[in-house]
């Protein structure tokens, strides 16, 4: 398993906690190429997104939405992944200030990919379009599973939020 993260100083600073399986892409844009790159190395991904507050007229910040997109690539590239969100608060964090000692990162909750997106996306008061587009954007990542118990995992956990079990497969 790799571990991504924003920039160097946060690469640097897990790497100093002990956790040596940290890349940066030095900046919010991972690519298609680095996640062919990372194959060679790993078959699961962690993102850990910088916790910056959304600006007034956007609903994520740009750690957040960065780790959207390119968790999805990740997925479409066949990696298993998943996130540890720090918590998001009136101010910038990120793992380079969060993580002061390794049971910090130990104590960060880890969510499949997935779930964590389905949790961003879904919200009270939705339209049937709105859920139905939802519903559409998460049961195409899951195509690019092949493990079929995961899949079902997947589906048990997303018709707790949204639908029936049939409505997800």
């Amino acid at each position: 398993k790799l571990f991504l993260v924003e920039g160097a100083p946060d690469c640097m600073k897990m790497q100093s906690l002990g956790i040596m399986n940290t890349l940066a892409p030095l900046g919010t844009a991972w690519s298609e190429e680095h996640f062919a790159m990372m194959k060679r190395m790993a078959d699961k991904l962690c993102f850990i997104p910088d916790a910056d507050p959304p600006k007034e007229d956007e609903e994520y910040g740009p750690g957040i939405k960065a780790v959207m997109k390119s968790g999805e690539m990740a997925v479409k590239a066949g990696f298993m992944v998943s996130v540890k969100q720090i918590p998001v608060g009136s101010q910038k964090q990120d793992p380079d200030s969060y993580f002061k000692k390794k049971q910090d990162f130990m104590a960060l909750e880890e969510q499949d990919y997935i779930l964590w997106l389905a949790g961003l996306l879904f919200y009270d008061n939705m339209t049937s379009a709105q859920q139905g587009e939802v519903i559409n954007r998460l049961a195409t990542l899951m195509t690019y599973i092949s493990d079929e118990a995961t899949i079902s995992i997947y589906i048990a956990q997303l018709a707790k939020k949204v639908g029936k079990v049939s409505l997800w497969r």
